[in-house]
């Protein structure tokens, strides 16, 4: 039997968010499949996701290199390279900026032989500065794995990479812990739902809220629900006092158990001006529940537009209004998109495709 090879993962921190969690799916899942040598290196000293790894048996190392303009960071970037030295890895996959930069480096510095990056995003975050270093970097190392085909496109836009070494991996999720709920669809009072971390202006939080105000002109019994807990929430919850429209919005805050959360939600709703995969989005999917989504990024590559769910232009309240009220005012395609849904992520995005894709990419070579 061929033996699996010795896995470092390196990312900038561990906070619930999208990034995170699909490393903790990855790595819980391909160490079901065999991989016994796997540490994860978090490089700053936050986060919950950090307690879901340990509870699977994998070696959490945490260093405070959350920020390069203080003196540490450079004496913990010695440290790091030091480990890599002693622990010899046969690949380090790194996650999110200073893992792209400074993690690479590190694993070069001590010598790893395969090296891989990973964009989850179409890069916009990034200063044109960062982007040059990260391309340059990454035009140097085995693979750099982008969660969409949009996202790899946009880095050999952006980041001047050659493209030789570019891999797409989807999101995948375990369908099977998302079952269909079956509900009566009340076209009078539809329940419309994000999940998404209020931490940015370009997830387009504000603009759903505007949205809904002028889904409440024709549906005043509507509500929206906001899962997710940021630096930007106070001013959301502001602007739904500002119109009025405070009373129809639940800002559920962070939940563990999106299931539950969206077990009686007519649609989904995903307003980002930026995006990759989003797992909510999938795992709304997989429910049975049709998106109204924007149609940037990796959201197009999942929503089949009039099939699986609506997309509009994003920036645009109106126009995601006008996609809310067209999907819950046709129960009957409502219903057929639901099930469309959740075929199209069993087919494209499940969890068992993305761990075997993995599974190929680190075994190649090896």
């Amino acid at each position: 039997m061929t033996m699996k090879p010795k896995l470092v993962y390196i990312i900038d921190n561990l906070k619930l968010s999208g990034a995170q969690v699909h490393l903790f799916n990855l790595v819980k899942g391909i160490t079901e499949i065999g991989y016994n040598d796997i540490e994860v290196i978090s490089l700053s000293e936050e986060g919950e996701i950090a307690d879901w790894i340990a509870q699977y048996g994998i070696e959490v190392c945490k260093y405070n290199m959350k920020s390069i303009r203080k003196p540490i960071f450079f004496a913990e970037m010695a440290r790091l390279v030091m480990y890599l030295l002693k622990k010899k890895p046969d690949i380090v996959h790194t996650y999110l900026d200073t893992a792209n930069v400074f993690g690479v480096l590190a694993a070069k510095c001590a010598g790893v032989k395969r090296i891989m990056t990973s964009r989850r995003d179409l890069g916009v975050f990034r200063t044109r500065q960062m982007e040059i270093l990260i391309g340059m970097i990454s035009n140097r190392v085995e693979k750099v794995v982008c969660v969409c085909k949009m996202a790899a496109k946009e880095s050999i836009r952006r980041e001047k990479l050659h493209g030789n070494n570019i891999k797409v991996v989807y999101n995948g999720i375990a369908v099977d812990n998302f079952k269909i709920v079956e509900k009566n669809i009340d076209v009078d009072s539809p329940v419309f739902c994000n999940v998404a971390v209020p931490d940015r202006k370009e997830k387009g939080h504000a603009d759903l809220i505007d949205a809904f105000a002028l889904v409440l002109q024709s549906k005043p019994k509507a509500k929206l629900r906001l899962v997710g807990d940021g630096c930007l929430l106070p001013q959301l919850k502001e602007r739904a006092h500002d119109l009025k429209i405070a009373e129809h919005i639940d800002f559920f805050g962070k939940s563990l158990d999106i299931p539950a959360v969206m077990k009686d939600v007519t649609s989904f709703v995903i307003p980002s001006h930026s995006e990759g995969i989003s797992n909510a989005l999938l795992e709304a999917m997989a429910m049975g529940i049709p998106a109204v989504a924007t149609n940037v990024g990796g959201n197009a590559e999942v929503v089949d537009d009039s099939v699986t769910g609506i997309l509009v232009e994003a920036r645009n309240p109106e126009a995601i209004a006008q996609g809310m009220l067209k999907l819950v005012n046709n129960p009957e395609t409502l219903v057929k998109m639901g099930i469309a849904s959740r075929e199209r992520v069993m087919t494209a995005f499940s969890y068992a495709n993305m761990i075997g894709e993995y599974d190929s990419l680190y075994r190649a070579g090896h």
